[in-house]
């Protein structure tokens, strides 16, 4: 079944979903728009596949085009710099049909004004927002523990994750990154923004929250390079815990430790493992970090042709892409907490 996708940004994160999925679906007919005057995509060397068969669309009047022509089934990703989020989002779901799959990176917004301002489209069932880590295996484990009380009540959390930053495209100078500056929607809080997410995921809302950032002077750039959340959720008991992340650490350590009533959980987020009670690591299914993404480009295709079918899609534990509606929830609660 042939289906046409629109890439709204090709960069490293574009071509990775470009990647996965002509490996789940061969029957792709791929289209990007990079940006005015831009008439080359730039490849990744982590990109083995061709791109020569891509189509660049060269200016936003032609995209236009694009976007009315696309038919049922059609998938438009946006994943461009955050910055330009919401307003492609505006721009995208105003020019398709609503049979169209719109997904697009997390955050929403990097501004709540911004945000506020294409409200009206919170209630579009054909809109996504990726979320990868609720992909595994370990989320959905996680949240049937917490969920059922296998341990007794969840106590507290402690999540951490650090990378240094030059460690992530080392192809290019990281201060050209959109991670790195603030005119582009970048900092540490809003790029790393998986813990708070699946924090979301697994608890909903925080009562409270309260954050401490790094002014980002180490690394001479213009955001923050570091960030501490501190927040209680209320369940039947209040439930305390921290987050801490920074653009530091060959190390890369990524982990998510739970304590419960009669249990000590950690989830090591790069093997993908459950470990309870410092016992030998659980792995419940052979993991790579690029399965994740695989999960999401056959989460894409399903969608889209439940869309083209013009059926309820059926939203698992699993689904690591989360509705438009989810997705407001959590990065207007975000945007007014810092």
């Amino acid at each position: 079944m042939n289906k046409s996708v629109i890439f709204i940004g090709f960069g490293s994160i574009g071509q990775r979903h470009y990647a996965n999925l002509f490996d789940v679906s061969k029957n792709i007919k791929v289209k990007t728009y990079i940006g005015e005057n831009k008439r080359e995509i730039k490849k990744r060397p982590n990109n083995k596949l061709s791109i020569n068969n891509i189509e660049v669309i060269l200016n936003k009047n032609k995209l236009k085009t694009e976007l009315e022509f696309l038919a049922a089934g059609d998938i438009v990703l946006i994943c461009n710099r955050s910055s330009d989020h919401s307003s492609y989002l505006e721009f995208v779901s105003s020019n398709v049909k609503k049979d169209v799959l719109i997904v697009i990176e997390k955050p929403l917004s990097t501004n709540l004004f911004e945000l506020k301002k294409i409200s009206h489209i919170r209630k579009n069932s054909n809109i996504f927002v990726i979320s990868q880590f609720r992909c595994s295996p370990v989320f959905s484990e996680l949240k049937k523990i917490i969920n059922n009380k296998n341990y007794g009540d969840l106590i507290s959390f402690s999540l951490i994750n650090h990378e240094a930053i030059q460690n992530w495209h080392p192809w290019e100078n990281f201060r050209d990154s959109y991670s790195t500056q603030k005119s582009f929607g970048g900092g540490c809080l809003l790029t790393q923004i998986h813990d708070l997410e699946i924090l979301y995921g697994l608890l909903g809302l925080p009562e409270k929250v309260h954050f401490f950032f790094g002014d980002g002077n180490n690394l001479n750039i213009d955001v923050d390079d570091y960030y501490l959340a501190s927040l209680v959720f209320r369940n039947q008991r209040d439930i305390f815990g921290t987050i801490t992340s920074s653009y530091y650490s060959n190390a890369k350590p990524r982990m998510h430790y739970f304590t419960f009533e009669n249990a000590f959980i950690s989830w090591n987020l790069n093997q993908d493992t459950l470990n309870i009670d410092y016992k030998k690591d659980i792995n419940l299914k052979s993991f790579s970090r690029n399965q994740l993404f695989i999960s999401l480009a056959r989460q894409m295709i399903y969608l889209s042709n439940e869309l083209m079918r013009n059926n309820e899609p059926k939203i698992q534990n699993n689904f690591g892409l989360i509705s438009i509606k989810d997705a407001f929830i959590f990065n207007e609660w975000l945007l007014s907490s810092i």
